[in-house]
């Protein structure tokens, strides 16, 4: 069984959270995640910074990560709407999950960084679950995310 990941950009909607946690910095950045996200955005902002400029890594965008239920088979999807405000949305399926990571890191690539799909090989940036090649993306984590990291 194939799960997707969507990107979309759609009109706003209004998005519940549990327990939210704000962060902003000069920049122009923000992000409001759900307190059992939060590790993962600053761990991608970082990974993010061994690659790429500040400015890069942090545009002026008001992000928000939650949880809640998608419809079946989406395990996240990236909602890009007008001005700066970028929202993802993840199922609570994926939480605890082995594949958990690179579903975040997957949707973070879309609203921070803008970057697309990118189906033809291993690559966290597929629009599909990656199933028996996960562990193998972990082990070899490094390379994968500076390999989307920098493709242009």
């Amino acid at each position: 069984m194939k799960v997707y990941f969507t990107l979309f950009g759609i009109a706003c909607a209004t998005i519940a959270c549990a327990t939210p946690d704000t962060k902003r910095d000069i920049a122009g950045f923000s992000y409001t995640a759900d307190e059992r996200l939060t590790h993962y955005v600053t761990e991608f902002l970082a990974d993010c910074g061994n690659y790429l400029s500040e400015s890069v890594c942090k545009p002026r965008i008001d992000l928000t990560v939650t949880v809640s239920k998608l419809p079946d088979n989406i395990l996240g999807q990236c909602s890009v709407y007008e001005g700066r405000l970028r929202a993802i949305q993840l199922d609570d399926i994926v939480l605890n999950q082995y594949n958990e990571k690179a579903v975040i890191y997957h949707e973070l690539y879309h609203c921070v960084l803008g970057k697309p799909h990118f189906d033809d090989e291993l690559d966290i940036m597929n629009t599909y679950e990656v199933d028996e090649n996960t562990v193998r993306m972990y082990e070899n984590w490094s390379e994968y995310t500076k390999k989307v990291f920098t493709r242009e």
